[in-house]
């Protein structure tokens, strides 16, 4: 999409894939093609997708839910508006003949954030983002395509490379639980992701049985809205024992006559321990990097009015019952 490739848009779709996401019912194919021709004029969009959690249902069958974090700039009226749109894609995958593919996709808009135009864009900048071929990526993509000789060499088939693989799936899945287990504010699924004497070691913590009763109040009465979004993940694995960092990008919009939302960037620090076959979080730290606070600029109404399937909390929001039925939902 930020590429505006409806060839590779079209790759990532069975034939005859579909979409759902309020304002669209219908073909992949449609959506791809009307997207494409709306954005050809317009500056790039760019989505950063996080917090894949995949659950399959069988060999060729999969569901999945992941986070995004879109940045699309309107042009409307005389300055044009920046916008970021966070949300999820719950996705239905299945194995064709030509490798997976997503057989239905699901939009959920959780939250967004709209300012007027302040972009400078001096004659030094660095390299700008575009459609099609003039893009570097792209460039770079072709080139390689054109360069490469021989096929990528498969990981060594040995058992501790194996049980090396499946700790960072692990850890990767136990950062997706935690990120919706807060923002669903599901006590269970956050129990599980630590271990009973684990410490969470931000202002207010301490022992996480003392911390999460703490924290899931404080959601429920004073915050709308959060968003956890994941990536650059590293960790170091050592037997039963792993440390791993994680960058955050996290939206908070609180509640009242006068809310004011939050964007902040920041990083996790895990220690991670593996007791009878299980890893879970036995110390969690968190580094706050930047943060950014303003009024309240969520939407409901404009491009955003057609987007009926909205994040909530607990059995309220879609993904409780996509993830209860096999995503057939």
């Amino acid at each position: 999409m930020d590429r505006n490739d409806l060839d590779l848009f079209l790759s990532t779709y069975k034939p005859g894939g579909t979409i759902t996401s309020g304002a669209f019912d219908g073909p992949a194919a449609d959506f791809g093609a009307g997207l494409m021709q709306a954005m050809a004029g317009a500056p790039p969009m760019f989505h950063n997708s996080s917090n894949m959690w995949i659950a399959l249902d069988g060999p060729d069958r999969a569901r999945s839910e992941s986070y995004f974090v879109g940045y699309i700039r309107t042009t409307e009226g005389d300055e044009g508006t920046q916008r970021l749109v966070g949300g999820r894609y719950l996705d239905r995958h299945i194995r064709t003949d030509n490798g997976w593919r997503i057989d239905h996709r699901t939009f959920v808009l959780d939250w967004n954030m709209n300012s007027p135009t302040s972009e400078v864009v001096p004659a030094s900048a660095f390299p700008r983002g575009t459609h099609g071929v003039a893009d570097l990526g792209q460039a770079m993509f072709q080139a390689f395509r054109e360069e490469i000789k021989q096929e990528i060499q498969q990981m060594t088939n040995t058992p501790a490379a194996l049980d090396e693989a499946l700790t960072h799936l692990a850890l990767h899945n136990l950062r997706c639980a935690y990120a919706r287990a807060v923002d669903r504010c599901d006590e269970a699924l956050l129990a599980s992701v630590f271990h009973p004497d684990a410490v969470f070691d931000v202002p207010g913590g301490g022992p996480v049985s003392q911390w999460m009763p703490a924290i899931l109040t404080e959601l429920r009465e004073n915050l709308a809205s959060t968003a956890h979004n994941f990536s650059n993940e590293f960790d170091e694995i050592s037997g039963d024992v792993a440390v791993g960092e994680s960058y955050l990008l996290l939206y908070v919009l609180g509640k009242g006559d006068n809310p004011v939302e939050t964007l902040s960037g920041g990083r996790y620090l895990d220690r991670y321990e593996r007791r009878d076959g299980v890893w879970k979080i036995a110390h969690r730290r968190f580094v706050e990097d930047w943060t950014k606070t303003l009024p309240a600029t969520c939407q409901d109404d404009g491009m955003y009015e057609g987007m009926k399937l909205r994040g909530g909390r607990g059995a309220d929001d879609p993904v409780a019952a996509f993830w209860a039925s096999g995503g057939m939902q």
